[in-house]
């Protein structure tokens, strides 16, 4: 008499496909959640970004009599030669942010590099060599048309450059024409916000470039760049959108300002208006120093009341389109 050996231990085939098609019906569950838990980390870290370089803007306007920093900074370094460093609002801040040594490798008694210089060493002052360094605290991890802080598109002669994802509010930081003018504060205080600090942009969020668009030097946010020329600073609503300029009403279609792009992509991002990646809601700065979230509910009317300063119009409860 034949004895069968006891079967050994282990899955068909039918159950081990079973098994498989549970464990991949569970990573497709699972998967939505974890893109949105590491988004939701992304937005975080965008808005402590922005909580840190306002508090910045405040620590600069403590230590300056309550003066805003200047939309365009310039400090003559060494009067024989005419060497003169250069840069943005952003730049001015970098001792009030734990980037003093930035700032002093930066501000320094050389000249400015010739056309076509590239490089991370400094060559030049101001933003002619901040341009080639990126930063953190100006980088938001959500943002693709970055590449390790730095534009995916070139400039010309120039190449990629440190990318700016959060523009300072011009209606307040540019009033008066102080946007064209050096090492000229706006003639609002940190104090003295007509409408209220707590009711006045500060800052939004914006992409570093825009690859889509004409290849031009507007085309591109840079945290160094001074606003005067209009070009690639980090500075927002342009000159020309401004209450009073030329495209005001030209470009909406209406009086006031585009409102923000919320989930854009590469393709649909104006170079216009101030936008974010991410998906549901945009990081904006206030003048008190808080950090909210914008959606697409906000509305024209007071999205214009919240960037102007000074036009005595009163937020509704819930402006911000996120019920807050």
């Amino acid at each position: 008499m034949t004895r069968q050996r006891p079967r050994a231990p282990g899955f068909s085939l039918m159950e081990l496909m079973v098994a498989i098609a549970i464990v991949a019906l569970l990573v497709a569950l699972l998967l939505p959640a974890m893109q949105s838990a590491r988004e939701a980390a992304r937005r975080m870290s965008c808005a402590n970004n922005i909580k840190q370089f306002n508090l910045a803007i405040h620590e600069y306007a403590g230590a300056h009599g309550g003066h805003l920093p200047p939309v365009n900074f310039q400090q003559v370094v060494n009067a024989k030669t005419g060497n003169t460093a250069q840069g943005s609002l952003h730049y001015v801040c970098l001792p009030f942010c734990d980037n003093q040594a930035v700032y002093d490798l930066f501000t320094q008694d050389v000249p400015i590099p010739g056309a076509g210089y590239q490089g991370p060493t400094p060559a030049g002052s101001g933003y002619l060599g901040a341009q080639y360094w990126p930063l953190n605290i100006h980088t938001c991890p959500s943002d693709v048309s970055a590449d390790a802080g730095m534009t995916i598109t070139a400039q010309p002669g120039v190449g990629p450059i440190a990318a700016g994802d959060y523009c300072i509010n011009l209606v307040v930081f540019g009033a008066g024409g102080t946007w064209n003018l050096w090492n000229t504060s706006s003639p609002y205080t940190i104090g003295k916000i007509p409408d209220g600090s707590s009711k006045t942009i500060c800052m939004t969020e914006c992409i570093s470039c825009f690859p889509d668009s004409p290849d031009t030097w507007e085309d591109s946010m840079s945290w160094p760049f001074p606003g005067y020329s209009n070009t690639v600073g980090s500075y927002w609503p342009n000159p020309d959108q401004l209450p009073g300029s030329t495209n005001y009403y030209k470009l909406t279609g209406q009086p006031g300002f585009f409102l923000p792009q919320i989930g854009v992509d590469l393709v649909s991002a104006d170079p216009n208006d101030c936008q974010t990646f991410h998906p549901s809601a945009m990081n904006v700065g206030m003048m008190d120093g808080s950090v909210i979230q914008v959606t697409d509910q906000v509305s024209q009317n007071n999205w214009n009341y919240a960037l102007d300063p000074a036009d005595n119009q009163t937020l509704e409860t819930g402006w911000n389109g996120a019920g807050q």
